[in-house]
């Protein structure tokens, strides 16, 4: 039965797989330890975090498995764990919205030659359903037996903030009584090589908000969040791990290829922090809160030269002078393109735990990047926080900010 309209939507589930392993706990606990997630790639000579302790028989029967590429089966294992922390019962309208930035592309790049080098009549049809980019937003429906509304956001770097933004708004209109979002990608060589090429990755490891950082480090993973409305999660006795308060997303001008905002007297400016300062503005007032409010943000910064700057200007314009508690996982766990959905639920995570993880990041504080609260190892952890902001900027343009809360009565 479809939901009344505009009602407060929930976190009752979360699955993340990532360089850490299975588990959004167990992903919180390697940021909280320091762990050394990265290593470095036999191709292009750069840094990434690859997925590597992953199992996905432990979760997938091995006659099911076989229909599964690597980036789907991430997504699966993601979505399964979400659903077995919650408990949930998939009805009729139970759905599927997930983002990917460059989906099954190790698949693609694979077909595509043998089309191209080999003989086309011989290339491998069992290839083919892995070249479309809503793969893995099939894959779950199918693996769980979902019926309801499904659907795959493309976005670039904020294609898994627009998965939930579009799960929010379908659930608050009633069109759906529950629905699994999140992104996900994949670490491939043609991706190591496209951000080699266009001067994106750090030489050595990433300096996420830091002077001479040159660069991000690369990533995989998925991450999945069950959201459905507070009052059905609480009828049911299923935990509010959060309350998703407001969503918002705001179109930006940049470079197709980066985020390099115009620069005047040493600070940028433009309709690229115009465009942030209206995203993460509006879903604070949307929330009800003022930017006092925010006890937290969990931002993009991964170490590259532009992003981290553009982000440190909007955060200084929507803040002030204020030293807001700042911290991001891209210093530990690489970046990929759907990895907001990673901050999401690492935001969700931050509510349950009543902790926060530290930005792995190293040097010696960056003039240019207003980062006075950046949470790092060693220094006093905030108090508990009531109050995230997960922020989001993709390169040629597009802005996200999320608040995530505790339940509210």
């Amino acid at each position: 039965m479809a939901t009344p309209a505009f009602e407060k939507i929930a976190v009752t589930g979360v699955g993340v797989v990532s360089a850490a392993g299975v588990g959004a706990g167990r992903c919180f606990e390697a940021l909280c330890e320091g762990r050394d997630l990265l290593e470095e790639l036999p191709h292009d000579g750069c840094f990434g975090a690859p997925v590597q302790h992953f199992d996905p028989r432990e979760w997938v029967p091995p006659r099911r498995l076989r229909r599964l590429n690597g980036l789907s089966r991430m997504a699966v294992v993601a979505a399964l764990e979400a659903v077995r922390e919650t408990g949930l019962t998939p009805t009729p309208s139970t759905g599927a919205v997930i983002g990917t930035g460059l989906g099954a592309l190790a698949d693609t790049v694979s077909f595509i030659e043998q089309l191209l080098t080999d003989d086309p009549a011989q290339a491998n049809p069992g290839l083919f359903p892995s070249t479309v980019m809503n793969v893995a937003a099939s894959q779950i429906s199918m693996e769980l037996g979902l019926t309801g509304f499904n659907t795959t956001v493309n976005h670039k770097e904020i294609s898994g903030e627009l998965a939930l933004l579009l799960a929010f708004d379908a659930l608050r209109l009633g069109r759906a009584d529950g629905l699994l979002c999140g992104g996900v990608d994949e670490l491939t060589r043609p991706v190591a090589h496209g951000y080699r090429r266009f001067d994106g990755l750090a030489r050595g490891r990433p300096r996420p908000y830091r002077a001479g950082r040159d660069g991000l480090a690369l990533g995989e993973g998925a991450a999945v969040l069950l959201l459905e409305p507070v009052e059905a999660a609480r009828r049911r006795g299923a935990a509010v791990l959060a309350e998703v308060a407001a969503v918002a997303s705001v179109g930006g001008v940049r470079p197709l290829l980066g985020w390099g905002p115009a620069e005047e007297q040493g600070r940028v400016v433009g309709p690229a922090v115009e465009a942030g300062v209206a995203a993460v503005a509006g879903a604070i007032a949307q929330a009800g809160l003022s930017p006092q409010d925010v006890d937290l943000v969990i931002g993009s910064g991964n170490g590259s030269r532009d992003l981290d700057r553009l982000e440190g200007e909007v955060l200084t314009r929507v803040f002030g002078g204020r030293a807001v508690p700042l911290t991001s996982p891209h210093g530990a766990l690489g970046s990929w393109m759907a990895a907001g959905a990673l901050r999401l639920a690492l935001g969700v995570e931050v509510l349950r735990r009543g902790e926060v993880f530290p930005t792995a990041t190293r040097g010696d504080p960056d003039p240019q990047v207003a980062v006075a609260g950046l949470h790092t190892p060693g220094r006093e952890p905030p108090p508990r926080p009531s109050v995230v902001l997960v922020c989001g900027h993709a390169t040629g343009g597009g802005e996200s900010a999320v608040v995530l809360v505790r339940e509210r009565p």
